[in-house]
């Protein structure tokens, strides 16, 4: 059987059976603007009926540099400036802020010149709903389609007057859209009405929030950060998620304009050398020399002779492939390293060409008789599941063994599926040969966890909420909970931020503050911080104890594998083994041990 025969057999209809968890590349665009990415000599690409990425007929522009005079370039076409409405008709804010405003490019218009201000609704009022008067005291569009940022959102009965403004860059169309970026914004708008629903911070100021689409690329994601940081003048963001585009935009925009910058999922060990020059860098997951330690230790124990390593091409694959080669270089097996292209960067990033692309570096290395691997470590975000069908597809084309694999934690989200196709195709005795290692940020066990996940699900449609998405919303509690130290009338920044911290994980003498322990702990907590006294506080993704010297956590590392239900004859995945690093960031004697049951 061919390699071209085999790999659709673990394509879109096997990973998506059944699963809370989805995983889909089919789909590549769900409006004009996921296409941007396509755009380029040939012209400019729109989205068709089959939401995929097609040449858009007519296109006269693709960027403001092909248009004469003062117009601009929207949607392909050259368009004149738009009419200055800074002395038109009266336009009131609006009346009615009983449920939460979420505003998009569409209810907003333009001005051709700012205007100075001293509140929100005197720009809402003169240019429309997404204008807001920023810290320079003028008045300017919170949104902007070309930087990616296109929602400015308000919780229920929130003043846009009293509020401080938070930004996030997370990547919202495919390949990451479905399994990472849409779940997280799920979980950012529930931390963001959690606050304000609550009272808000000191003197009932709330959080307002721009989230801008940082497409998964670094280069996307520093141009919506400055949007955020020159116009919007934010304080404090949110991502991006993957480690290359957090440290890029955090070394040549968050930093520059003193912003504090959180990533709830970036990992690689970098992160830690940028904390360190202002203090205005930081995560809530370990780093990924806990990790790599954790998957080295784990493929110690089972002795494989031959390893391939399968890592992403960016900045997390990079560093944390190198981690886990350093490591196992005196373990005495031969091991081998392929490096998988970024989907972004693939002419065809749909999940057959991902596919197609993958399996033929993969059947390149892998050969009968030359280089067999009996273990396989796949490092990536949700790609990996991929590169998993795609060894898969090579190896039963070639008739050889199928190896173990095991999955770093960008890859783990997308394990519920992987079992599930593997099970559609009756090929269910391959699922038990893969398991993931990962930080700790789930615990399904956890009430803290469960009471997330409950309010989850009641907000969005019964849906459950994918793992990241805990840290995510940590994350902007974090930045809500250290901002509630200050004052009413004290200007939030992001140097203010970060210094609140300490006071957020004092284990001493603060209170212990469990998410979600009772329906007032927002509120609780920030009278805690307004009397003077410290929290020791324990998240959704377990306790934040943030280490100021570095700006992260040691959290341990959780060993995931499934387990076959006997009830339902469903395999599930459960977190079976802990290694935690007590003496951090020393990894001396840190062992796999049993989770206790609960």
């Amino acid at each position: 059987m061919s390699l071209k025969t085999l790999l659709p057999l673990l394509t879109a209809s096997a990973l998506l059976t059944g699963c809370s968890l989805r995983y889909d590349f089919s789909s590549e665009c769900q409006s004009a603007q996921d296409c941007q990415r396509f755009n380029g000599e040939a012209g400019s690409y729109t989205c068709d009926a089959e939401s995929r990425c097609v040449l858009e007929g007519g296109a006269t522009c693709r960027q403001d540099a092909d248009c004469t005079g003062d117009a601009s370039c929207a949607q392909g076409a050259c368009t004149p400036p738009a009419m200055d409405m800074s002395s038109g008709e009266d336009m009131s804010s609006p009346e009615d802020m009983s449920s939460p405003l979420d505003m998009t490019p569409d209810m907003r218009q333009d001005m051709s010149d700012p205007a100075a201000c001293t509140k929100t609704s005197e720009c809402i009022a003169s240019f429309g709903e997404s204008f807001i008067c920023n810290s320079s005291s003028t008045c300017v569009d919170a949104l902007d389609a070309t930087a990616g940022c296109e929602r400015l959102y308000y919780s229920t009965s929130v003043d846009p007057d009293n509020v401080v403004f938070m930004g996030s860059l997370l990547p919202l169309v495919e390949p990451f859209g479905t399994l990472i970026g849409k779940p997280l914004e799920s979980a950012i708008q529930l931390a963001v009405d959690e606050v304000n629903s609550d009272g808000g911070l000191a003197g009932g100021r709330k959080i307002a929030w721009i989230s801008c689409d940082s497409k998964g690329d670094s280069q996307a994601a520093q141009r919506a950060a400055s949007h955020l940081a020159q116009v919007v003048g934010t304080p404090a963001i949110v991502g991006p998620l993957f480690s290359e585009a957090f440290i890029d935009t955090a070394t040549n925009v968050t930093n520059n304009a003193g912003i504090f910058a959180i990533t709830p999922t970036g990992t690689s060990p970098s992160i830690q050398n940028l904390h360190m020059s202002k203090g205005l860098v930081w995560r809530n997951i370990a780093s990924d020399r806990y990790q790599a330690y954790g998957i080295a230790q784990r493929v110690r124990s089972l002795g494989p002779s031959k390893v391939l390593i399968l890592h992403k091409d960016d900045k997390y694959g990079d560093d944390l492939k190198t981690e886990i080669f350093n490591d196992l270089g005196t373990s005495g097996a031969q091991i081998r390293v392929l490096k998988l292209p970024n989907p972004i960067s693939l002419a065809d990033p749909s999940q057959q060409g991902i596919l197609t692309d993958y399996g033929m570096r993969i059947e390149a290395v892998v050969q009968e008789g030359t280089f067999e691997p009996q273990l396989v470590v796949v490092v990536g975000t949700n790609e990996g599941a991929l590169a998993v069908s795609a060894y898969l597809g090579v190896v039963a084309s070639a008739q050889l063994g199928v190896p173990r694999f095991i999955l770093s934690h960008g890859v783990v989200p997308a394990m519920e599926s992987l079992a599930a196709g593997l099970v559609a195709q009756d090929k269910a005795a391959l699922v038990p040969l893969i398991e993931g290692v990962a930080p700790d940020i789930f615990d399904q066990n956890s009430a803290v966890y469960n009471d997330y996940k409950r309010k989850y699900g009641e907000e969005f449609d019964n849906n459950q909420p994918a793992l990241a998405s805990t840290s995510t919303y940590d994350a902007v509690m974090t930045i809500a909970l250290s901002a509630a130290t200050l004052s009413a009338d004290e200007e939030v920044t992001g140097e203010k931020i970060a210094q609140g911290i300490a006071r957020l994980v004092d284990k001493q003498d603060g209170r212990v503050l469990r998410f979600f322990e009772s329906t007032t702990y927002v509120s609780d907590a920030v009278t805690t911080l307004q009397t003077g006294a410290n929290l020791d506080i324990q998240g959704v993704s377990g306790e934040l104890d943030y280490v100021l010297e570095v700006g992260g956590v040691y959290t341990p590392v959780i060993n995931w594998t499934y387990i076959l239900n006997e009830e339902t004859g469903a395999y599930e995945i459960t977190q079976s083994q802990e290694m935690s690093f007590p003496n951090a960031p020393q990894t001396t004697g840190a062992v796999w041990a049993p989770i206790p049951a609960p």
